[in-house]
């Protein structure tokens, strides 16, 4: 090779080299966050760092969802403030109103939250390739949010106690029938206190909360969470309890005397993931939002852990006998007008709840 050609050679691999980092360089940039440094939105960058997540999910389940962020993810920092879905929003408000979110991951089985969080513009869309094979009506269409499990209300009884065909098939049945004889043997969970709770009154009484009015006048017991009505039952106080399928799942699987009828009617209660817009770390945080939509996410939510519907359509229900979850999403579909206007109107629907709860 001449020396004339060989300068012309190593003059193109320095232009093609250059034009390659120019290129990189502007596929890969840094934007600055708010306060914990900055972050990265290459999309090819490895996730790390510190992710930290608000959940209501169980101790249980974020204890395995945690394991399995360290097995998968070694190189991100799960930080996880666990607690019932009312003290989880209440958090988070407290949050905004200093002036950022505390929060990277939500995850609560509070659907107006969510709804909330995206008309108010504190949600960062993202959409997941983990989440395509989830039902499109658990998907918000603008990506905002998408349900990573699902909760479902059923109605418990003591097995030594009431026998199955005493119990009634439906959530409608409750106020059923010209005596309060049905009504004076339930308990309902509280909710002012129970996002689960709050969400189900809604939904069967389609915003209307003369339901719960209607079940506290005839003589229910609405207090407490989920645990609070479980134990109700348990000790004979109560002969039905409304209460989420997996705390019942629970107390079977612990030897306890407790089974459950699935309503015909029954409510199911989508537990959103989304991803908050102030998050200093959004490649972690996506990578945690498809961890938990992932099959191994998927099989923690409805195995021993979490013992609820996964999202993800290939997983078997949480126990036998159960439908797929896409059946119960036929038998009581969700109302997306319905859900929109109670998010809207929180404080006024929680007014309102307390006044029928209180009212003589």
């Amino acid at each position: 090779m001449t020396p004339a050609t060989w300068g012309s050679c190593s003059r193109a691999v320095a232009a093609v080299t250059l034009m390659a980092s120019v290129l990189a360089a502007g596929a890969c940039r840094v934007e600055i966050g708010p306060p914990g440094g900055a972050a990265d939105t290459c999309a090819d960058s490895a996730p790390r760092g510190k992710v930290v997540l608000y959940t209501s999910a169980y101790r249980e389940l974020t204890d395995g969802l945690a394991a399995l962020a360290r097995q998968r993810l070694p190189d991100v920092e799960l930080v996880i403030f666990q607690g019932g879905s009312e003290k989880v929003a209440g958090r988070l408000d407290a949050d905004l109103a200093a002036g950022r979110a505390g929060a990277d991951v939500l995850l609560v089985s509070d659907p107006l939250l969510s709804r909330r969080l995206k008309r108010d513009g504190q949600l960062l869309p993202w959409t997941s390739p983990m989440a395509t094979p989830v039902d499109r009506r658990l998907v918000d269409l603008d990506n905002a949010f998408v349900a990573a499990r699902a909760s479902t209300m059923v109605i418990a009884f003591h097995t030594d106690k009431t026998p199955r065909e005493s119990v009634p098939v439906s959530l409608a049945a409750l106020l059923a029938g010209p005596d309060d004889t049905v009504a004076r043997d339930v308990s309902f969970g509280d909710p002012l206190s129970s996002g689960t709770a709050l969400f189900t009154s809604v939904v069967v009484g389609q915003g209307d909360v003369t339901f719960l009015g209607a079940l506290r006048k005839r003589g229910a017991a609405i207090a407490g969470g989920n645990a609070v009505v479980l134990q109700r039952v348990l000790s004979g106080e109560r002969r039905f309890g409304v209460v989420l399928l997996e705390n019942v799942l629970l107390s079977r699987a612990r030897g306890e005397p407790i089974d459950f009828v699935l309503p015909t009617d029954a409510v199911v209660i989508p537990g959103d993931v989304a991803i908050l817009k102030d998050t200093a770390n959004p490649t972690a945080a996506r990578a945690i939002v498809d961890l938990i939509l992932s099959p191994a996410g998927q099989a923690l939510m409805r195995g021993d852990l979490g013992r609820m519907h996964a999202v993800d359509p290939r997983a078997p229900p949480p126990a036998e006998n159960l439908p797929p979850l896409s059946t119960l999403l036929d038998n009581r579909p969700l109302d997306p007008t319905l859900l929109e206007k109670a998010s809207l109107d929180r404080a006024g629907l929680l007014a309102a709840i307390e006044g029928a709860l209180l009212q003589p």
